[in-house]
């Protein structure tokens, strides 16, 4: 599970131009990752990972279920899509991507 996030972590800080280090940008930084681990028993739900842990974008929440229904193969599958509007906004579904 540690290794799948910082994969996760390395996909998603991949082109980043950093100055300082990985753990001052937005993406999951080492402490992020044990906290993910420390709430492993509750993760379940997009909403626990954004209420509960520093994770302020919905497709990075999105992407540590992916790992957890990866590993545990317990995650509802709605909790696993991701879409977006015409305008960019949340809400009619008009576009689906399959994680």
């Amino acid at each position: 599970m540690t290794e799948l996030l910082f994969d996760l972590r390395d996909k998603l800080s991949a082109g980043l131009i950093c100055y300082l280090s990985l753990e001052c940008t937005t993406v999951l930084t080492s402490s992020l990752i044990k906290m993910v681990l420390k709430h492993s028993s509750r993760i379940f739900t997009k909403n626990y990972v954004m209420d509960n842990l520093p994770v302020f974008k919905t497709s990075h929440a999105v992407d540590i279920l992916c790992i957890f229904h990866d590993v545990f193969e317990d995650i509802d599958l709605a909790e696993l899509e991701v879409y977006t509007t015409s305008d960019g906004e949340l809400g009619q579904v008009t576009e689906f991507y399959d994680l």
